[in-house]
């Protein structure tokens, strides 16, 4: 909105000069007007080319962060699985270790047990009121005695034997799977807390990502605002052109009435003298009209190079091309020879709007393009030199410049366009070939 009340200011001010100083800067000032906003346009034209490079490395750059995001939570989620695996395989150690110690409950119950035997076999030692094997055997007093104070005794010794292995066994079978779960649980929950590691890395990974993206959201949602207030710029631009241009028209339209009115009372004035002068033959009025040199010219237009009217390339000829010529080329002939160098001139009177020398001018090479009013244009392309300039008032029949064979051509040659509110037409229209 500020741009477009700052076209409307300019073009206020320029109407405001144009009024101050009369019809003799008209045209000067319209062109200026019309420029500026052209120059306007342009700078906001290429200011949208670069925004649209920005939304479309934003985008890039979101999707890119929003694939590495993605990528992060596949792993997260993969971690989280070993994590639940652990969780898992250590609530069954914690069961296994639950039972062992029910187990080691069951066996020192037992050895409890083999304790009170062991006691038992020691009092009944004891009782015996002897302290040696050899002393209880003597003591005996038979031999029916001998015999059980020995049986007694080497069943006393296996005994023990026996009770002492078996607890020495079973302390060592306890205190090695107990030693062997705590291990496996423990590297269980130090390999659990690598994982937890990690997953809080990626995790904090993931909030940086998610963080990115938000901002490089936010940015593209930036540019695309700016592209859209570009655009509404643009479009107020052209809206301002358009409306210059029909003022323009219509002031050219006032001009051309104001110049037939005026005509036509030069006429009534002409045609009064010539009522007062009795002596003047109508062969010498005649005389001073004056008589156009090309005979091939068709109503107010006039052919553009003397003496060549050998058509290489017509209207709708579309051989080597994409489409239609859209144009005539003029080329020699046997009789005249090459056109190169050849005068071309003005098939009508206009303003010169383009008169370009830079050789190559889009594929036209050197042309000139001539305004005739009324939206019609003709442009003379591939011209070896140039003899107007730009908002050169020309008259039809003007040298304009030389025929040749710059740009995208392939001989010597005129390309000759008329077009008709910026649409291509035929030149028959106005010439006779």
């Amino acid at each position: 909105m500020r741009g477009k009340k700052l076209i409307k200011y300019i073009l206020c001010l320029n109407v405001f000069l144009m009024v101050a100083t009369g019809p003799c800067m008209f045209q000067t000032t319209a062109t200026s007007v019309l420029e500026k906003y052209k120059r306007s346009k342009a700078e906001r034209q290429n200011r949208q080319k670069e925004l649209a490079k920005q939304l479309a490395n934003a985008t890039g750059e979101v999707n890119e962060a929003e694939k590495r995001k993605n990528n992060l939570d596949e792993q997260i989620s993969i971690i989280q699985c070993q994590i639940d695996e652990s969780n898992k395989y250590i609530s069954e150690l914690e069961k296994e270790i639950k039972s062992l110690n029910q187990q080691v409950e069951q066996i020192e119950e037992e050895i409890a047990h083999k304790c009170v035997l062991l006691k038992r076999g020691l009092k009944s030692i004891y009782i015996t009121g002897e302290t040696t094997t050899l002393d209880i055997i003597l003591g005996a007093k038979s031999f029916d005695d001998f015999i059980d104070k020995l049986d007694m005794v080497r069943s006393v010794s296996r005994t023990m034997q026996q009770l002492m292995d078996d607890l020495k066994a079973d302390l060592k079978e306890v205190d090695d799977t107990k030693n062997k779960i705590e291990k496996t649980k423990s590297d269980k929950e130090a390999e659990k807390a690598d994982l937890e590691k990690n997953r809080f890395e990626l995790q904090d990974l993931v909030e940086e990502s998610e963080k990115t993206i938000d901002k490089l959201k936010e940015f593209s949602k930036s540019v695309r605002q700016d592209i859209d207030y570009n655009d509404a710029e643009i479009k107020a631009i052209d809206e301002e052109i358009a409306k210059e241009q029909k003022r323009i028209e219509e002031e050219r339209i006032k001009e051309e009435r104001r110049k037939e009115e005026a005509r036509k009372r030069a006429e009534a004035q002409r045609k009064k003298e010539q009522q007062q002068k009795k002596n003047q033959s109508f062969s010498e009025v005649k005389k001073s009209v004056p008589k156009s040199e090309n005979s091939v010219a068709s109503g107010e237009y006039t052919w553009p190079v003397e003496g060549y009217h050998h058509i290489t390339s017509g209207f709708s000829d579309t051989e080597g091309r994409s489409g239609a010529h859209g144009a005539i080329d003029i080329g020699g002939d046997r009789k005249n020879g090459s056109i190169y160098g050849q005068s071309v001139l003005a098939a009508n009177s206009g303003t010169v709007i383009i008169a370009c020398t830079d050789s190559w001018g889009g594929g036209y090479g050197n042309y000139v393009a001539i305004d005739h009013g009324r939206g019609e244009l003709t442009l003379y392309g591939h011209l070896s030199s140039v003899s107007v300039s730009k908002g050169q008032k020309v008259s039809k029949g003007q040298v304009i410049g030389k025929a040749g064979n710059t740009g995208r051509s392939t001989g010597p040659h005129l390309h000759f366009e008329y077009r008709v509110n910026g649409k291509r037409t035929n030149p028959r229209n106005i010439l006779n070939y």
